[in-house]
């Protein structure tokens, strides 16, 4: 696991001297002071999100007094906020402990801010105007608990069977009869009850039931029926092609029907209810009647149309001579 932390600064002292390069014969970096009145890290930015820094391949540490806690794994990393580097420093020398032999290899000194790390403990190290405050270090770190190891006990399970106690030779005994069974051996005591609590004894009266009514009794209504409404009356139906076609057109339609002789009688009274002929129905009752009526009213206007037709002809004749 490489997890990265940005809130794993214990030591303000860190953030602070992040920017001064590793130089023994200069105690102050001009860039640090710099680069603090620039962006006023010092003051805006908290002191544990001051740096950020991977921590490869490590593991957390336990500190006790009077050494004290310069890193932790911070809130983004698990576990949760347990040291991971700590310091004891004595007129004897300084001691540096970090969990993770691989935070300052070559593979990870320039992810995040690894380097500018490396640098600052360093300098620590060789006493180079870095020191900490052993009183800012953290002592509210969660307790560790002991936790077994799991996997080597997986491979160790023993099965364990609870022994069983022996039959009895005799079926009947395994019969239990004083859990569920019928009798009237506390009859006895519940007829001296009736004495003591001084209840006359009798036989149980039949107590009447009274059933309510599911529903509230009939009332007369007071509103109108509703009547139903009669059905509209029917339409006729009309073939509005017959109406609107032109004569000529039903006359053609009535002679593809009509196209043998059998029924020339209705041929001719369809044709001429078509053209608007009438006749009188009452004297024409008999069979062919009514078409012979047809055909003589047919008959006087083919007269009437070709008498009229010789007088104009006449008449441009006379013009012309």
């Amino acid at each position: 696991m490489e997890p990265c932390s940005y809130n794993g600064i214990v030591q303000p002292e860190i953030g602070d001297e992040k920017h001064t390069p590793l130089n023994k014969n200069s105690n102050r970096s001009r860039a640090s002071e710099l680069y603090k009145l620039q962006t006023g890290a010092a003051n805006n930015m908290e002191p544990s999100m001051s740096l950020s820094f991977v921590y490869p391949n490590g593991t957390t540490i336990s500190v006790e007094s009077p050494s004290y806690t310069l890193l932790s794994s911070g809130s983004t990393s698990y576990p949760v906020d347990c040291p991971i580097a700590a310091t004891w420093d004595g007129e004897q020398g300084r001691v540096l402990v970090v969990g993770s032999s691989d935070m300052f290899a070559d593979d990870w000194l320039e992810k995040e801010e690894n380097s500018q790390l490396c640098n600052v403990l360093f300098r620590y190290l060789l006493r180079q105007n870095v020191s900490f405050d052993p009183s800012m270090g953290r002592s509210d770190f969660e307790e560790k608990e002991c936790v077994p190891d799991i996997a080597s006990l997986s491979n160790m399970v023993k099965p364990c069977l609870q022994e069983n106690e022996p039959l009895p030779q005799d079926c009947k005994n395994m019969i239990c009869e004083d859990l569920f069974r019928v009798h009237n051996e506390h009859v006895p005591d519940v007829i001296d009850l009736y004495k003591q609590l001084n209840v006359p004894y009798g036989p149980l009266t039949l107590v009447e039931p009274h059933f309510e009514c599911p529903s509230p009794p009939l009332r007369m209504a007071t509103h109108q029926p509703r009547m139903i409404d009669p059905p509209p009356p029917a339409l006729e139906l009309f073939d509005l092609d017959e109406c609107f076609s032109d004569v000529r057109v039903r006359l053609a339609q009535l002679t593809n029907r009509f196209s043998d002789n059998k029924h020339l009688d209705n041929y001719i009274k369809e044709a001429g209810w078509i053209l608007g002929l009438h006749a009188n129905e009452d004297d024409s009752a008999a069979d062919g009647v009514l078409s012979k009526q047809y055909l003589h009213h047919m008959g006087n206007k083919v007269r009437l149309f070709l008498r009229q037709v010789s007088v104009l002809f006449r008449s441009d004749a006379c013009f012309s001579v």
